[in-house]
């Protein structure tokens, strides 16, 4: 068995790729290393430069485009490591990366392990160099450096949490690792750095990353913060920062609405600091607003199934649920209110399904109700069709809602019950 699997995800970059091949084949040793490249789709000639690879180390996956996350939990299906770790393909390892890591991955005790990043300029040039931070509670107080290529994670710990979060568009690697570091604090796992730099990265502008993007910021920030909202009412200050990233990137895609009420979360979650107050007070002025935080749009996305966060939606509400407050369990059963009488819908498994049909059939002006109830899911039974969801909290249902062309418009509660009222058009 090996002992590291480098897994790398690519998508029409043949101009990188071979070089983020070649240094994880040069710079792994002397740990034993397989290296797992998946071609997401390309349709430059990434295809014929992996076909160059001659070395009995590299695995090679080839996939229809469906975007980052999917791609790298493929790599991860298919790694035997004891330890695994990703790189992204136009980013390099350094030559301190298997020597600094060989120690620490032989200790039983330890779980995850991480070191700095170097940045490069576009030209060469030297950069600035991330070391591992402390990341505070939301992270069980664990200190490492998240970036792909600077971290390796324990196999069985991995495969334990499922993995990337299909879909998600935004922050997928910070998302792992709130579920990679509580499962080792689960399992009595240490999480340990070294501070050799491990990778080396090219800093690129903000609009040429794809996750940048502010609308993939907006809807997946709000998704993470709606999964793990457990996790982050341990430490305020850090649920503080990710709502007004959620407000800025709101003002750049024109939602006032979204950023309004997540600067007042923001206040609610840091009432003290001057720098939260003067961000809600201008996102109250959309002129000063959007002078303060323009941004032009026009880069391309990474892949065609990273172009629209919404997309995944579905695949978002299926993933695992992690413990956190306000949940709520929906039954298949819903109701419908339509403006003109609109026919009944029987229930239905899938509600990303369920919510478009009822969608459909309701027609503009309509409004649809759902009523979200809390209830123990032994209750429900075994789902009929595997990977359906059946665990929610509401700001995740309202996304959901939101995606399929709902506009959520009241919520209430009533006891163990929530009805969210959401129209069509």
């Amino acid at each position: 068995m090996p002992d590291v699997a480098v897994i790398i995800t690519t998508y029409n970059r043949s101009g990188t790729v071979g070089r983020a091949i070649q240094s994880a084949l040069d710079h792994t040793a002397p740990l034993a290393a397989q290296v797992v490249v998946v071609d997401d789709g390309s349709s430059d000639d990434t295809a014929q430069v992996l076909a160059t690879v001659d070395d009995p180390r590299v695995t090679v996956v080839v996939q229809s485009n469906q975007g980052q996350t999917a791609a790298r939990n493929a790599g991860l299906a298919r790694a035997t490591a004891e330890w695994v770790g990703f790189l992204d393909d136009d980013d390099e390892l350094l030559p301190g990366w298997g020597p600094s890591f060989a120690p620490l991955l032989a200790d039983p005790s330890v779980g995850i392990v991480s070191g700095p990043a170097q940045f490069v300029d576009p030209d060469g040039g030297p950069g600035r160099t991330d070391p591992p931070v402390a990341l505070g509670p939301v992270f069980s107080g664990a200190t490492a450096q998240i970036l792909a290529g600077c971290f390796l994670v324990r196999g069985e710990v991995a495969a334990a949490v499922g993995g990337y979060l299909d879909g998600l568009c935004c922050s997928p690697q910070t998302e792992l690792f709130i579920r990679l570091t509580a499962e080792c604090e689960r399992r009595g796992l240490a999480v340990r750095t070294v501070d050799v730099p491990v990778e080396q990265i090219e800093r690129r502008s903000q609009g040429a990353r794809a996750m940048q993007r502010p609308n993939l910021l907006l809807d997946g920030s709000r998704w993470v913060l709606a999964r793990h909202a457990g996790r982050f009412a341990l430490d305020p200050g850090e649920r503080a920062g990710w709502e007004s990233l959620i407000a800025v990137a709101a003002v750049r895609t024109g939602r006032f609405d979204v950023a309004r009420e997540y600067t007042r979360r923001a206040l609610r979650s840091r009432p003290r600091d001057p720098q939260t107050w003067m961000r809600a007070l201008v996102v109250r002025v959309p002129p000063l607003a959007r002078r303060k935080w323009s941004f032009h749009d026009t880069s391309a996305a990474a892949s065609a199934a990273d172009s629209d966060p919404l997309v995944h939606a579905a695949l978002l509400g299926q993933a695992h649920d992690a413990p956190g407050v306000d949940r709520f369990f929906l039954p298949w059963g819903y109701q419908e209110q339509a403006a003109a009488g609109g026919p009944s819908i029987e229930q239905a498994e899938d509600p990303w399904a369920r919510l478009v049909a009822e969608r459909d059939a309701t027609g503009p002006g309509g409004s649809v109700v759902v009523r979200l109830t809390e209830r123990d899911p032994a209750d429900l039974g075994p789902p009929a069709r595997p990977g359906v969801a059946r665990e929610w909290t509401v700001d995740e249902f309202t996304l959901l809602l939101e995606s399929a062309g709902l506009r959520v418009v009241r919520v209430r509660r009533h006891g163990g019950t929530t009805e969210v009222t959401a129209s069509v058009g």
